[in-house]
C-alpha cells in the first residue's frame, strides 16, 4: 500500500520541474546573448545581473522540484535515486538525464562561487557546459514529465526550443545581430506555437502502447487539504492483477460540497511503463468512474469500486479501452 501524501506535493513537484526549465532556457538565451555580443536595449550590467539571478532561481526550482519528489509517493523516490543516475528504475534513461543536469548545473554554480580563483578562461570555457545542461533538461521533460502529453505542455517546449536555437543562430552570425535578440527569437517561437496547435502534442507521445484492459485489487489512501474557500483530496495507491501493476492518484478540488475540478494520473509499471492523465465523470462514497488518455491517443475508461476503513481504501481498478 503506498502511503498518501498531500496533493500539495505532486503539483509542486510538476509546476516548479516546468518553471525550473523555463528559467533555465532564459538563462541559456542571455547568456548566448551576451557572449555574442548581441543588440539588447538594457545596459549589459542589467542583463549580466538578470542571468546571475536567473540562475540563483534556476537552482532554488531545481532544489523545490528535487525535494518535493522526494516526499511525494505516487511515485516514490529515495534520495539515492534522486542523486545517483540509473539509480532509479522508473524509465532510467530519461530519469538520469535530468540527474545529470541537475549535477552539472551545480558543478557551474561552483565555479561561479570560486570565480575569482579560476582563470577567466576555464571558468569562461565551464559554462559552456550550461548548454549541455539545458539539452538533457530538454531531453529530460519531454520524455519522463507528467505533462508530456498535454498541448500547453508541449507548446512550451517548442517555444523553448525555438529561442534557444534563434539565440545560437545569431550568434554565429555577426550580420544578425544588430537586429536584436527579441526580434529574432518572436517569429520562430510563433512558428513553433502555431505548429503545436495544429499538429497537437507529437512530441509528448509516449513510445510504449497501454494493455487494452486492466483488472485488479486497489489499496490506496485519502489524504484531505482544506484552505478556507477550496478542499483538496486526494486518492493515491496501487492496483496488481496476476503479472502487472499500476500506481495510481485522483485529486479532487473542491469548494463547499461540490466539486469544481478533478484529475487522474495512472502508470503501468514495468521495463515500458505507460501513463495516462484524464477527469473523474463519476463519483461517489463507493467508487469512481472516469476517463484518461495515453500518449498514444488511446483512451480508456477508469472504473473504481472500493470499501472505504478510515483513510484506507480497497477494492476493484478496472480499465478498459473507450469506443
Amino acid at each position: 500500500m503506498l502511503v498518501a501524501s498531500s496533493a500539495l506535493t505532486w503539483y509542486l513537484a510538476r509546476a516548479s520541474g516546468v518553471v525550473a526549465y523555463l528559467l533555465l532556457t532564459g538563462v541559456v538565451v542571455v547568456g548566448i546573448a551576451l557572449a555574442g555580443k548581441v543588440t539588447v536595449r538594457w545596459p549589459r550590467f542589467a542583463v549580466v545581473d538578470v542571468h546571475r539571478f536567473g540562475s540563483l532561481l534556476v537552482g532554488v526550482f531545481i532544489a523545490v522540484h528535487a525535494t518535493t519528489l522526494a516526499l511525494d509517493t505516487y511515485l516514490p523516490f529515495t534520495p539515492i535515486q534522486l542523486v545517483v543516475p540509473f539509480a532509479s528504475h522508473y524509465r532510467p534513461l530519461p530519469t538520469a538525464l535530468g540527474i545529470v543536469a541537475m549535477e552539472m548545473l551545480a558543478a557551474i554554480a561552483i565555479t561561479n562561487v570560486v570565480r575569482k580563483r579560476l582563470p577567466y578562461r576555464f571558468w569562461r570555457r565551464a559554462h559552456y557546459i550550461t548548454l549541455a545542461v539545458w539539452v538533457a533538461a530538454t531531453a529530460h521533460g519531454m520524455t519522463v514529465g507528467s505533462d508530456r502529453g498535454s498541448l500547453w505542455f508541449s507548446s512550451l517546449y517548442f517555444a523553448s526550443i525555438a529561442a534557444v536555437l534563434t539565440a545560437l543562430t545569431v550568434r554565429v552570425s555577426p550580420r544578425l545581430r544588430r537586429y536584436g535578440l527579441g526580434r529574432l527569437a518572436l517569429a520562430p517561437a510563433v512558428v513553433a506555437l502555431v505548429a503545436v496547435l495544429t499538429l497537437g502534442s507529437a512530441p509528448g507521445r509516449a513510445s510504449a502502447h497501454p494493455p487494452t484492459s486492466f483488472e485488479g485489487q486497489l489499496t490506496a489512501r485519502v489524504s484531505n487539504r482544506a484552505g478556507q474557500a477550496l478542499a483538496m483530496t486526494s486518492v493515491s495507491g496501487s492496483a496488481a492483477e496476476t503479472n502487472r501493476r499500476l500506481v495510481f492518484r485522483i485529486d479532487l478540488l473542491g469548494a463547499g460540497q461540490q466539486v469544481t475540478a478533478t484529475e487522474i494520473q495512472l502508470r503501468y509499471a514495468g521495463k515500458e511503463p505507460a501513463a495516462c492523465a484524464g477527469t473523474v465523470t463519476q463519483l461517489d462514497t463507493s467508487g469512481f468512474v472516469g476517463t484518461c488518455r495515453f500518449g498514444d491517443g488511446t483512451s480508456q475508461i477508469v472504473q473504481a469500486s472500493w470499501k472505504p476503513t478510515g483513510n484506507d481504501l480497497t477494492g476493484q481498478l478496472h480499465l478498459a479501452t473507450s469506443a
